[in-house]
């Protein structure tokens, strides 16, 4: 059977319609998964809190004080599956909600940064903190000393990151110190200088009412 001039034109047209829908469905999947990617970036990046951005909306600010040495020295952690809780008891399991997050380090980074995070309970999975000759690596997945929490549109203090090398020894000491104590009056000066003002919250991944109840009390 034999296509008149009329009706091949018309399947001509058809198919250049059907590939730039094509086309256009390739471009618009590549798009969506480069933003999924931007949007799920697995390097969080810190800054001084006079360089901290505007919160964004379900988000929270996360603070953290530095005291690193070592040549690279860096954190992997998880957020975890936990519906709206921002704690979970000392044997309840957890499941992991999205990819692994690195924070790097550097020994020109020490004193206060932050960082925005959405709100969520996270796990430290794992510090790296080569050390010249001494290639250091420790596991917290399992250890609830290492989690933290993040409550949208208030500055979360984690503590004090130390990283350091133990003098005349071939150790590394590492170790997540609450200071919140001895710290308050200086984080208090130094959180005038974000873009907004927030309230300040323990951090913690596990209850502690101690710190809860300091914090609460000391409130202007």
């Amino acid at each position: 059977m034999k296509l008149s001039d009329s009706t091949l034109g018309a399947y001509s047209l058809r198919y250049m319609s059907l590939s730039g829908y094509s086309l256009r469905l390739l471009i618009s999947i590549i798009f969506f998964q480069k933003l999924s990617y931007a949007l799920d970036d697995p390097l969080v990046k810190l800054s001084t809190i006079e360089e901290a951005a505007s919160l964004k909306v379900g988000y929270g600010y996360l603070l953290v004080d530095l005291d690193v040495g070592g040549t690279g020295p860096s954190i992997e952690f998880v957020r975890l599956k936990t519906g709206d809780k921002l704690y979970l008891g000392q044997k309840q399991k957890y499941a992991v909600k999205g990819d692994k997050k690195l924070i790097r380090l550097s020994q020109d980074k020490q004193g206060f940064y932050v960082t925005q995070l959405q709100e969520g309970l996270y796990q430290i999975t794992k510090i790296n903190a080569p050390y010249f000759d001494l290639p250091y690596k420790l596991s917290t997945d399992r250890d609830r000393r290492w989690r933290f929490s993040v409550e949208a549109g208030k500055v979360n203090y984690i503590g004090k990151l130390v990283i350091k090398k133990k003098r005349s020894t071939k150790y590394v000491g590492v170790d997540l110190v609450s200071r919140i104590a001895t710290d308050k009056d200086r984080i208090k000066s130094l959180l005038t200088k974000l873009p907004e003002q927030v309230l300040l919250r323990h951090g913690t991944g596990f209850r502690d009412d101690f710190y809860s109840t300091f914090i609460d009390e000391n409130k202007e």
